[in-house]
């Protein structure tokens, strides 16, 4: 700034549920109290040297998935006069990228807003955490791994943070669990097969109102060096809608159905088959038939001869 101004304020409109956590830098001399709603305040009066910058943490519900408006106010007193300015931009979209969103065409790059075979792989890895011989789909916090997360149970660490993926707990309109199911994986997979025309690109965009905060397909935004967010929560978790986990004898229709929309991505072949296959043995044992999976080249499911020969 320049001049001498006597006044400076900075007032900030908070989305619904949305909460003041904490503030660093040159502050002022009144702010916000931790947990403050609506509407939240700083106030200079006794100015540091320009320029100066401060830096605060917002706490975010758990329901809070896509873009939010958040519109902040800059007031400029000097020598009887008053000018006000609204932040630009005007107003600040805060959304999230997906968890799953490490890198961009190389690892070691920013996220791009794209999901590619080694994001997909990843949260694959997650979802087939297992107990003993049961599939939970277990997860918890890492710092230092690419997405904040390794697989696991997580006790009481994922009371603040969790996988983007990971949209409803053992039924739909539960909170997350800090589990992958099959129905959260096949919408990571949705994510991933988005085509433009013939390419797939695996696009996405934020949008609120949908289960994860995200839809398929490009968004305009330009992304880089920003990395998958760490959500603080103040709030209880708000109900969310979402694909009903699959009974096991769907979850066969459900993965043929995804193989049928798209019969030339072999690659989704391969990543379906691995992370489902044993749980197919089991149930075909269960049902008294042969455990061996068909071997036919137009077979939805995969042999273990057929693995063994054709995956690297």
């Amino acid at each position: 700034y320049g001049g001498a101004p006597g006044r400076i304020d900075w007032q900030v409109l908070l989305p619904a549920g949305w909460s003041f956590a904490s503030a660093t830098g040159t502050s002022g001399a009144a702010q916000p109290a931790a947990g403050a709603t609506d509407l939240v305040e700083w106030s200079w009066t006794t100015l540091p040297a320009s320029p100066f910058t401060f830096t605060y943490t917002l706490n975010v519900p758990v329901g809070a998935r896509g873009a939010y408006p958040v519109a902040a106010l800059l007031t400029v007193q000097e020598s009887g006069n008053v000018l006000n300015a609204l932040a630009q931009p005007d107003p600040l979209r805060l959304g999230q990228l997906h968890s799953g969103d490490t890198m961009g065409a190389q690892p070691g790059t920013a996220p791009d807003g794209r999901l590619n075979l080694a994001e997909l792989l990843r949260v694959i890895e997650l979802y087939n955490y297992r107990a003993g011989t049961v599939r939970t789909g277990q997860y918890t916090i890492q710092a230092g791994t690419e997405d904040g997360f390794t697989a696991g149970p997580a006790g009481t660490a994922l009371t603040n943070v969790f996988h983007t993926a990971d949209t409803m707990g053992a039924s739909v309109g539960t909170p997350p669990d800090g589990k992958l199911n099959l129905a959260e994986l096949l919408r990571v997979i949705e994510l991933y097969n988005y085509r433009a025309g013939t390419v797939r690109t695996g696009q996405y965009r934020i949008l609120t109102g949908t289960e994860d905060g995200v839809a398929p397909g490009p968004s305009g935004r330009k992304y880089g060096g920003v990395p998958p967010p760490r959500r603080r929560v103040s709030m209880a978790p708000a109900p969310r809608r979402g694909p009903a986990t699959p009974p096991h004898n769907s979850a066969l229709r459900a993965t043929r159905s995804t193989f049928e929309v798209i019969p030339t991505a072999v690659e989704i072949w391969i990543i379906v088959g691995r992370a489902l296959r044993p749980t197919l043995v089991r149930l075909r044992r269960m049902s008294g038939i042969n455990p061996d999976l068909p071997t036919g080249p137009n077979s939805p499911f995969f042999s273990s001869r057929w693995y063994n020969t054709n995956v690297p």
